[in-house]
């Protein structure tokens, strides 16, 4: 195990503190304005959302792997310390994270209403926190039963089959991201 792999068991607070870092140093830089969805091509505008992670990170000089396409935790390893960061934008409020419930373990970066204009109900804005906050129920407990649930499901149909039927239950994890707490609000003018 490498020391700075170590550190982070011996220190559980590590991870939290280069996220706060990583998440101010951010906010510092500005030009958080990505720009929205264009034509249905939403991995476009995701991409220039990880740019801008992706920048930082550098900027610290930070070791990180980064995660093939369509894998979630976008950004691995950080800092040799076992920090994952998943990066997600939305343009109406609703990030979609597709048959991957939200790992508590996994830290997030979420753009928010990239599209907003000055008379927009909702101003752009960029929300931190972890998988667990960012589901945000007091039973996530049992949501986690449920996907424990579904996941012996899919082996036990995956190995036993089911004569001539296939089955292979996959449900669409979603999260609505207006009652989340301790968005920071952008500058239209950035």
């Amino acid at each position: 195990m490498c020391l700075a792999m170590s550190n982070s068991l011996f220190f559980p607070n590590a991870r939290q503190a280069l996220f706060d870092t990583i998440s101010k140093r951010l906010l510092e830089k500005g030009g958080l304005l990505v720009s929205g969805t264009k034509k249905g091509k939403t991995q476009a505008s995701g991409t220039k959302a990880e740019e801008k992670i992706k920048q930082v990170l550098d900027e610290l000089n930070l070791s990180y792997q980064t995660a093939p396409s369509q894998q979630h935790r976008d950004f691995r390893n950080i800092g040799n310390i076992g920090l994952d960061i998943e990066v997600k934008k939305s343009d109406k409020g609703i990030i979609k994270c597709n048959d991957t419930r939200p790992p508590e373990d996994v830290f997030y970066i979420v753009f928010l209403y990239q599209n907003s204009t000055k008379k927009s109900k909702n101003k752009p804005c960029v929300w931190f926190g972890t998988g667990d906050e960012l589901c945000g129920h007091p039973e996530l407990e049992a949501l986690r039963q449920v996907d424990l649930a579904m996941e012996a499901a899919r082996k036990v149909a995956k190995s036993k089959g089911l004569g001539n039927l296939k089955l292979y239950p996959r449900y669409n994890w979603s999260v609505n991201c207006a009652g989340l707490s301790g968005k920071i609000e952008l500058d239209l003018e950035q």
